[in-house]
């Protein structure tokens, strides 16, 4: 159990990371630098990433609990 635990949380990270990663040349190119050092643009931006990160995260742990893969 707590191998799973580590392995969903290591998942979590690693999306996203990748998320945050693909989508920064986004907002670099929408935002300008000061609207892009504000708190509020920050907090959205993040609170994306932390959103689609844990829905993937979810998503893959599903997926493979229901091929077997995962004991849970």
């Amino acid at each position: 159990m707590v191998t799973t635990w580590i392995f969903a949380f290591a998942l979590f990270i690693t999306t996203s990371l990748l998320f945050w990663w693909s989508t920064r040349g986004y907002y670099k190119k929408q935002l300008s630098k000061t609207e892009l050092n504000q708190w509020s643009t920050r907090t959205y931006r993040w609170q994306g990433v932390i959103f689609v990160g844990t829905g993937v995260t979810l998503l893959i742990i599903l997926l493979m609990k229901w091929a077997g893969m995962l004991p849970l």
